[in-house]
């Protein structure tokens, strides 16, 4: 069990007297009782979230927001958390989807339950069942169901009627459009049947009632869901009669025609020709005489009518990936909503043209809808507009009528949608045109693609982020993990273009990393991609990833029928910053200097100064300043772990571009000015006395690490090296839970390395050489690690600091340890205790640990547990009565040894759950590990499999070589047994020279684990088996592990 003890050496660097952080303490939640239901989930037709004014659409996931359909949709049910996760991700690993429901209840516990909400109020969670409170949840879904019932129920026609009309009114659209998973399928039909039958109800009803008006409204309901419904047409028509609008009901006869010859090569029936040749006669009777229609054409002055072209939209020859929840969602704001402005926002090249155009396409697919599309790039001030809309309605327009008047006329009829191309140059002044037009045209309804928001009433925004992108970490080394690759519309989309220059391109286990790699680099920013696809005609993947180091220098399109500002990206950017005044200039530029987001307080402090050092800053002003770029698409909004706090990041594109736009010695001004802000926060608390303190400068690290390691990396650049240290140590507060980063480590052997770090004060020196021996203990590199700790002592001893001493005799019995030097590791532990403080309880109980592993090894079991023991005593002690996960996980392991297996499982599972609580990947793994152990002593092979397999997954994240590779030992005994003999063999022998510390019952369990194996191969394949574990490094043993499932699972 010494893997766990890494965990207590890349901590104490930090240990001081009274520096113990006890860890928060979480409590059931209080039971919430709400007057009424407090959060109201629609999904007919829409997907978002009410509550008192408040409305949300948008979730972190889309797995997020299914969850909360499903949850709500079954709000009266227990769920166990096991089928809810096999549900949502199907087609993950089990270990994986729990992961991922985990986090996906983390994020909607943050919807649902804000802070002025008592946790567990609305979204019920324990180990294995979760629900909704369904006293605090209402759905559309539910009163649509309930007033069907309550319709099919009542007697009164009249009350009936209501009931009817309230639930049709209801069903805005099928259940939640956009969304195709295949629990869903279910639950859409049959709501679907019901809004027919309700129909078919509705429409009886009517009819008993006399009331053909309101007959005609529900049969075209009824129709746009069964436009094959013959007998709905024909009474349509009759009802059309039956009102005097036979040429309503000729028009619908040929709607008829038209729909049975495409669909099923037939003509109308009887009824159906009857009605027309009646409606035909009427129509003849109702016509004006011939004579009098000529006078009145000879009496206009102007001589003729305008007129009105037909609907058109740009034709597009290449093909369109994702987007079809964008789709759906505006659609169904024209469709069902009775939307009549609406504004598709979005940064430079994200694709707001083609939306609208598919948007069009898709609401044409209903004959009753015409799209026109006016493109308004080229025109320069907001007079123009309207008669660019009027030139594409009508291109022989009269020329003295009020443009509006006649806009009005061409959109009187039908359906119709205008949109309006490129109007963030326009917006100033354009948008009280389009106030007035559409207050002045009742029918006048436009989707604008823009920039910037219009700012008017009425006015509806959906902005578009770029295409999803694949994960930069990602090593797509099996088919399986390229499909899943190929199915993301940016990887899509790139492909297709590269094909369109060479058909022979295809995406490979070979050249996976580097499309992922592109389309990661290029944000998914379809401009970006579309150029970038170009570059294939000389370039293979692998070397346009190099090209796009620079990324605005290579994005240049040598397309010529491209527009100017879409001819490379850098013209896209430079067409929305030349639209800024010279102060959001300013500001946009001097955002660029932070990395991975910011928030207004930090974008305030670090450069309102550098706006106008002469000019005093309000904090108001600067967050409307903010909000107006935030309008603007060149920062889009960023929620992160801090949950009181709005963040805001850039694209990286655009922060670049922002980054070129300033001089040296303004970089080098900012520069300064952030790296003493984040400075200044990482350091202000004392995090080790104050555990409240720690959590805020946890969340802000994970929340702002970019920006502290910029920081970090100008302090050591500008040799402020005793301030560097000290925002190193203050990072190391979040290494407890998931080691340490390449970065970090590369910084602290640089800085270790320097001439000038010798005369920095002892405390920066000590604190540097003992997190350059976590850096060596991470790369399992145990005498460096042993001597960085030694001369940590050194200094120490010559400061005649007890407690630095003590932290210096830590590490070295540790390092001792590992180096298989157990009787000088235990006096190193001697001497520890010797030198720590009364108060300083973390070293005391992980010296503890130390000595109790050691004893351990020498399979001096009572020992052992009594050092164990006296450890958790200690951290009970000092951590507010709940003892570190870590000192539990090796007790589990202890008891599994000396065959106390109840007690062991338990102990473990209070160990996982308190390191899920805490966020600990480290005790995490480990304690799977004991369970994965305990399941194949059990002989319970499948769980075995499915825990260490969670196990190798959660320390693949950690990526510490020495744990890594006991839970890849852990791992092939559970092959051996599972029928995988080979790979077992494989992973033993990988696994050698593991440490000197291993135990003798791990030897003995790997000897029986070999001598089984060598009866079931032969020697050939054996030694073959075991060659290549010896030349097998720790990646390669980890991929093999993960990628084995043996047929007994």
């Amino acid at each position: 069990m010494w893997i766990s003890l890494w965990n207590s050496f890349i901590a104490v660097h930090f240990f001081l007297p009274g520096h113990l952080v006890p860890l928060r303490r979480f409590f059931d939640p209080v039971v919430y009782l709400a007057m009424g239901a407090m959060w109201r989930v629609e999904m007919l037709g829409t997907y978002q979230l009410r509550s008192q004014g408040r409305v949300t659409d948008r979730f972190r996931t889309r797995r997020v927001a299914a969850l909360l359909a499903f949850l709500a949709l079954s709000r009266n049910q227990l769920h166990s958390r096991d089928e809810v996760a096999e549900l949502l991700w199907p087609d993950l690993d089990p270990g994986v989807a729990r992961r991922n429901l985990r986090q996906a209840l983390f994020s909607l516990r943050q919807v649902l339950e804000p802070p002025e909400v008592p946790a567990g109020s609305i979204l019920r969670i324990n180990q294995a069942m979760l629900s909704l409170n369904p006293e605090a949840i209402v759905t559309d879904v539910s009163e649509f169901e309930r007033l069907a019932n309550g319709a099919r129920d009542e007697r009164d026609p009249t009350a009936k009627f209501e009931l009817l009309r309230e639930a049709i009114a209801l069903y805005r659209g099928p259940l939640m459009p956009g969304y195709d998973d295949d629990w869903l399928f279910g639950f859409r039909f049959e709501l679907e049947d019901l809004y027919l039958s309700l129909l078919g109800t509705m429409i009886e009803s009517c009819e008993a009632m006399g009331r053909s008006e309101d007959a005609i409204q529900y049969l075209r309901l009824a129709l746009a869901k069964e436009p094959l419904n013959e007998d709905w047409h024909v009474d349509l028509m009759r009802h059309y009669l039956g009102v005097n609008r036979p040429t309503s009901a000729v028009q619908q006869f040929e709607e008829l025609e038209r729909i049975l010859r495409q669909e099923l090569d037939c003509e109308p029936d009887d009824p159906a020709q009857e009605l027309v040749r009646r409606a035909r006669a009427m129509t003849t009777r109702n016509a004006r005489p011939a004579n009098e229609s000529e006078s009145s054409t000879e009496a206009e002055p102007e001589g003729k009518e305008p007129t009105w072209v037909e609907p058109s939209l740009p034709v597009q020859i290449t093909r369109f990936f994702g987007r079809q929840a964008e789709i759906d969602m505006v659609v169904n704001h024209f469709r069902s909503d009775g939307t009549r402005l609406l504004t598709l926002l979005g940064p430079a090249g994200t694709g707001k043209t083609r939306l609208s155009i598919e948007v069009g396409r898709e609401l044409m697919r209903d004959p009753s809808w015409k799209v026109w599309f006016v493109s308004l790039a080229e025109i320069e001030n907001a007079n123009q507009i309207l008669d660019r809309v009027l030139s594409t309605l009508a291109p022989r327009a009269r020329v003295r009528q009020n443009p509006i008047v006649q806009i009005r006329e061409a959109v009187k009829d039908g359906r119709t949608l205008v949109i309006l191309d490129n109007f963030e140059h326009l917006v100033d002044d354009g948008a009280l045109v389009v106030a007035d037009l559409l207050h002045k045209a009742p029918e006048f309804r436009c989707i604008v693609t823009s920039r910037q928001v219009l700012g008017i009433e009425g006015e509806s925004q959906v902005p578009l982020a770029p295409l999803p992108v694949p994960d930069d970490k990602g090593t797509y080394k099996t088919r399986e993990e390229v499909a899943h690759l190929a199915e993301l519309p940016s990887i899509q989309m790139m492909l297709d273009r590269c094909q369109a220059i060479r058909p022979d391109v295809q995406l490979t286990i070979n050249n996976a990393r580097h499309f992922a790699a592109i389309c990661h680099k290029l944000e998914g920013i379809p401009l970006a991609i579309e150029i970038a696809a170009g570059l294939s005609s000389s370039a293979t993947p692998a070397q346009i990833v190099r090209q796009l180091d620079n990324r605005l220098a290579a994005l240049t399109s040598r397309r010529r029928d491209v527009t100017p500002r879409h001819r490379s990206l850098r013209a896209a950017i430079d067409y929305g910053y030349e639209c800024l005044s010279p102060k959001y200039r300013r500001l946009f530029a001097s955002l660029s200097i932070f990395r991975g987001g910011f928030s207004i307080e930090s974008s305030f402090a670090v450069c309102a100064p550098f706006l106008d050092p002469n000019e005093p800053n309000v904090f108001e002003a600067w967050r409307d300043m903010i909000l107006d770029l935030q309008e603007r698409s060149l920062v889009a909004t960023d929620e992160g772990p801090i949950v009181d706090r709005m963040r805001f990041r850039m694209l990286e594109t655009l922060r670049e571009y922002g980054e070129e736009v300033l001089s040296s010695d303004e970089t080098a001004q900012l520069r300064a000015s952030h790296a003493q802000y984040f400075l200044q926060v990482a350091t202000k608390d004392d995090v080790y006395r104050d555990a409240e303190a720690r959590g805020r400068l946890t969340a802000e690290i994970e929340c702002d690490y970019q920006n502290f390691f910029a920081a970090l990396d100008w302090l050591a650049q500008h040799r402020q090296l005793e301030s560097a240290i000290r925002l190193l140590v203050s990072l190391s507060t979040v290494w407890d839970g998931r080691g340490t980063k390449a970065s970090e480590e590369y910084c602290i052997r640089h800085l270790a390395q320097l001439a000038e770090f010798h005369p920095v004060e002892p405390k920066a020196q000590m604190s540097l050489l003992r997190m350059l021996g976590t850096t060596h203990l991470r790369k399992s590199e145990f005498r460096a690690a042993y001597q960085a700790c030694k001369r940590s002592l050194e200094v120490a001893l010559a400061t005649d600091d007890r407690d630095q001493i003590a932290a210096g005799y830590f590490g070295m019995a540790l390092c001792a340890g590992y180096l298989g030097e157990v009787a000088h590791c235990i006096d190193l532990c001697e001497k520890t205790l010797e030198y720590a403080s009364a108060t300083n309880g973390v070293v005391q109980e992980r010296t503890y640990v130390n000595i109790g592993s050691a004893l351990w090894v020498q399979d001096r079991l009572d020992e052992a547990e009594a050092a164990f023991g006296k450890a958790r005593e200690v951290s009970e002690r000092f951590r507010d009565g709940e003892a570190d996960p870590l000192i539990l996980v090796h007790i589990a392991g202890l008891y599994l040894d000396q065959g106390r297996f109840d007690e062991a499982m338990t102990l473990a599972g209070e160990a996982i759950r308190a390191s899920q609580r805490h966020h600990n990947s480290i005790s995490l793994a480990a304690g799977l590990v004991v369970v994965a152990r305990y399941h194949r002593l059990k002989e319970n092979l499948d769980a075995a499999i499915a825990t260490s397999r969670e196990a190798l997954q959660k320390v693949r994240d950690v990526a510490i070589s020495v744990m890594c590779m006991e839970v890849v030992r852990c791992h092939s005994l559970i092959l051996a047994e599972s029928g995988a003999v080979e790979i077992a063999v494989t992973l033993i022998a990988a696994t050698q020279g593991l440490s000197s510390m291993e135990k003798q019952v791990d030897r003995r369990e790997s000897a029986r684990a070999l001598d089984k194996v060598r009866g079931e191969v032969s020697s050939a394949r054996f030694e073959a088996a075991w060659a290549a574990g010896l030349a097998m490094d720790i990646d390669a043993a980890m991929d093999l592990a993960l990628a084995t499932v043996p047929v007994a699972c």
